[in-house]
């Protein structure tokens, strides 16, 4: 089939060989192919001679095609028409698949302006032809240049960036600018991941001389599309399957579609379906053998419920052998993958990786706002989105799957009842493993809006009490929580005790999935039983559980032993509005307390989150290390602060700044009902909603600390600097 090339110089090729054509031969050809629609022979011959003997010039065009033995037209035929492979046809089939490595031969073909030569020719309704499809064709081209650009920056490949950017420059082509550091969301698909995606990547040509193990961890609802874009651009078949605790049922699921994956070894995989036998571990290792024959490179991603011994031995057998494979290992457990690492033992360690997802933050929110925000024409301020983002990221804890439930509404999106319920079933399909009874302990559990120690479960779960703690903490549903977290800055280090008693729930989000498993009358009873077991210690946290339990008495002698504190009157100066920081092009870093505090670097910003229960709050400390004294300017928005439990002492707060040996200055957005925690100043200072502010002043020297208190907090700081030494790392 021959193929007519249109971008640069127009000619026709047969098998990569030229053909001898005219200049009035291409411009005919080029005039059929692009208007897709069949003409008739005099228009094409006024068109392109606008002579007398026009219509006996184009026969003699016609004549030439066919001794090149091109039978493109039917003889004696009064209308022409062309269908045939073009090379800008070619180059949109190849876009898709297109590898950072096959990306300079695949420039290569853009030549030059599109339909080079026929400037000159035929009529001048000709010549306006050629200059339209010109603007068309470099216009389709721009576009799919954008395409590719924006999908190298997400996989990180920023050199194959600078080489479409500098092919579109030789000719003259418009690219639209990258987002800051190059990482942008493609339409459709939500949250780009371009660090992670690139070590994947560097991985799967790692995995061309010898198979290779990658454990990823992360939320659920971007796994999945991580592995496709790492692989996209490559020949990496892709199966996702679900490892499930009866081998067989995995087994013959996993030869299936190896089966459909594999044509040339179809045959042989699926007789293997014949020889299954008891012996799990001999079964993977004879699906192995099979798969060792196969040129295809396999990618292979697995998600775990348990680390299944059986899984490992097969895992241990395919490590030893060469074949182009990469096995990517997810679970909604990361205790599972480090079990699984632990089965394969110390061999291998070359071929293991590990790669986690962080949640998504207000930076990569962003984006996919602004598009949808665009899409829609809503007129939407700079700070509206950044609130909304940071918003969202904090009610989700920056869960994908939630995040895109939520992204479809307009302005600031909260869940309906039905989101709600959607989001809770998915976050208990993750806990599906758990054994029935263990399920029940921790939704009677998560009715506690409080750490709960050892005694507290005894009491509400009775004899199944250390089963529940136990399963609970080793799947990480429930972690030790101080009431005091301290924070390392920069490398965002944190650490409980071993000595901490008290557990709590890692997620808000799943202890309220778990909470709504009860009936709501057996929700009653133990909030019931709750109020009395927390009066008169707790008097605060007393009256939250009475008055969600009809316990009005009870509710008003708690209220009535909390008094009235009065409010405290802001003494310090006002935050001065400020214009946005610049930002860098650092990714994501993300650590996440027990209390529930998500901490981040990206971008060059540091970001404080809080998704929390309705009870009572820890205070985070953030320690930045030693300040000599002078003057300090920090810049910071806060976008979402609320405190849901009445009368807790010590009090909320937005912020806390100052040095490790003198009381903090405090700062929120109104006045304080409750007295402050020691070792804070009771002045207060006023922080406005939803912009970016700057505070400032003079201070000593020590260890800076800023700290915060609050139930639901999103807080960003976009710089600061203490006596001239920034604090925020640039990368």
């Amino acid at each position: 089939m021959p193929t007519l090339h249109l971008l640069g110089r127009v000619y026709m090729t047969r098998e990569d060989q030229a053909l001898s054509l005219s200049n009035k031969a291409a411009a005919l050809l080029a005039y059929l192919s692009l208007e897709g629609r069949p003409h008739h022979r005099e228009h094409l011959a006024e068109l392109l001679w606008n002579h007398s003997g026009a219509l006996r010039n184009l026969r003699v065009e016609l004549t030439r095609l066919r001794q090149q033995q091109l039978a493109l037209f039917p003889e004696r035929q009064p209308m022409l028409a062309l269908t045939c492979d073009t090379d800008f046809s070619r180059l949109q089939a190849a876009a898709p698949g297109l590898s950072e490595r096959q990306l300079p031969g695949w420039l290569a073909q853009l030549r030059g302006l599109p339909l080079g030569g026929l400037d000159d020719l035929g009529s001048p309704a000709f010549q306006e032809w050629v200059t339209r499809q010109r603007l068309r064709l470099c216009e389709r081209v721009e576009d799919l240049l954008a395409e590719l650009q924006l999908r190298f920056a997400q996989r990180g490949q920023m050199q194959a960036v600078e080489q479409i950017r500098e092919r579109a420059a030789q000719l003259d082509l418009h690219l639209p600018p990258l987002a800051a550091g190059g990482a942008a969301t493609a339409p459709g698909s939500h949250f780009a991941f371009p660090a992670q995606e690139a070590e994947l990547r560097r991985v799967l040509d790692r995995a061309d001389r010898s198979p290779q193990v990658v454990s990823l961890s992360g939320p659920s609802g971007a796994k999945r599309a991580l592995v496709e874009a790492a692989a996209r651009g490559g020949d990496w078949r892709v199966l996702h399957l679900q490892v499930t605790a009866q081998p067989r049922l995995f087994q013959v699921t996993l030869v299936q579609q190896l089966a459909q994956a594999l044509p040339a070894l179809s045959e042989e995989l699926l007789g293997t379906l014949e020889r299954l036998q008891h012996h799990q571990s001999l079964d993977l290792i004879r699906l192995a053998q099979v798969l060792m024959q196969a040129d295809t490179p396999l990618l292979l991603s697995l998600n775990l419920a348990q680390a299944e011994p059986w899984f490992a031995d097969g895992l241990q057998f395919i490590l030893s052998g060469r074949c182009p494979l990469t096995l990517v290992l997810t679970s909604g457990s990361a205790d599972v993958l480090d079990d699984v690492r632990q089965q394969l033992g110390p061999i291998h360690l070359e071929r293991m990786h590990r790669l986690s997802l962080p949640p998504v933050g207000a930076a990569g929110l962003l984006p996919v706002l602004a598009e949808q925000a665009q899409a829609s024409g809503e007129e939407t301020s700079a700070d509206e989105l950044h609130s909304r983002a940071a918003r969202l990221s904090a009610r989700t804890e920056g869960w994908p799957l939630y995040l895109r439930s939520l992204l479809g509404a307009q302005g600031d999106p909260t869940p309906s009842a039905a989101q709600t319920a959607e989001m809770a079933s998915a976050r208990l399909a993750e806990l599906q493993h758990l054994s029935v009874p263990v399920r029940r302990g921790l939704s009677v559990l998560a009715q506690v809006h409080d750490r709960f120690d050892l005694p507290l479960v005894h009491e509400l779960l009775g004899p199944l009490a250390d089963e529940v703690l136990h399963v609970g903490a080793q799947r990480g549903v429930l972690v030790p929580a101080h009431l005091e977290e301290d924070v390392e800055l920069p490398g965002l280090l944190t650490w409980v005790s071993d000595a901490e008693p008290h557990l709590a729930f890692a997620s808000e989000i799943t202890r309220a999935a778990l909470a709504g498993r009860l009936t709501p009358a057996e929700r009653h009873d133990l909030r019931r039983r709750l109020a009395a077991l927390a009066w008169p210690a707790a008097p605060a946290l007393a009256a939250h559980y009475a008055e969600r339990a009809g316990l009005h008495d009870l509710a008003a002698q708690a209220r009535a032993a909390l008094g009235t504190p009065d409010p405290s009157a802001p003494r310090l100066p006002a935050a001065q509005p400020v214009a946005a920081p610049l930002g860098t092009a650092a990714p994501r870093r993300e650590v996440r307390t027990p209390g529930g505090y998500r901490v981040a670097l990206e971008h060059g910003r540091l970001e404080v989150l809080r998704r929390g229960r309705p009870g009572p709050t820890p205070r985070l400390r953030l320690r930045f290390g030693t300040v000599g004294a002078g003057p300090w300017s920090m810049t910071l928005r806060l976008d979402l602060y609320t405190h849901l439990l009445p009368g807790e002492a010590p009090g909320p707060y937005a912020l806390g700044v100052g040095l490790g040996h003198e009381p903090q200055k405090v700062y929120a957005p109104a006045p304080l009902g409750a007295p402050v925690a020691a070792g804070l100043d009771p002045c207060l200072g006023l922080l406005p909603l939803g912009r970016w502010v700057q505070l400032g002043g003079q201070g000593g020297a020590g260890l800076l600390t800023l700290s915060t208190r609050a139930t639901d907090l999103a807080l960003t700081i976009g710089a600061l600097s203490w006596n001239g030494q920034p604090f925020l790392p640039e990368r």
